[in-house]
């Protein structure tokens, strides 16, 4: 946090155990979701949270209780909807409390780094 305070950019904390970098972004823009993927080690899944606006496949987490609007009838990037209550479309739906078919969802859902990066490109 010192680090930071005093403007440094980046600070990497490091542990037996683990070590994380942190990027200051101080006004710059945040980087595209291809940005950050690219910055990763090779690994058997990711889930993003956020990136909303980004144009890659999603699958919508609605509350009820939360008030707010389905995002699924204007982003055409939504593959499915999870949530506490009935939803009507067609899209794919599951409970929030059915563990086993969330993950089903998420299995079917998921797309490669490389082609997350093609829909970017193509969006720009």
């Amino acid at each position: 946090w010192r680090h930071r305070q005093a403007g440094a950019e980046e600070v990497l904390v490091s542990s037996a155990n683990r070590w994380a970098l942190m990027h200051e972004l101080r006004g710059a823009r945040e980087p595209h979701l291809p940005e950050l993927l690219a910055k990763l080690s090779r690994v058997d899944l990711v889930i993003v949270e956020g990136y909303k606006s980004e144009p890659h496949r999603k699958i919508e987490v609605h509350r009820a209780g939360n008030g707010k609007p389905l995002l699924f009838p204007t982003d055409p990037g939504i593959a499915g909807v999870v949530s506490d209550v009935a939803v009507e479309t067609t899209l794919p739906t599951v409970h929030l409390d059915d563990i086993a078919g969330v993950a089903a969802m998420v299995r079917r859902s998921a797309i490669a780094i490389e082609e997350l990066t093609k829909m970017a490109t193509v969006e720009s």
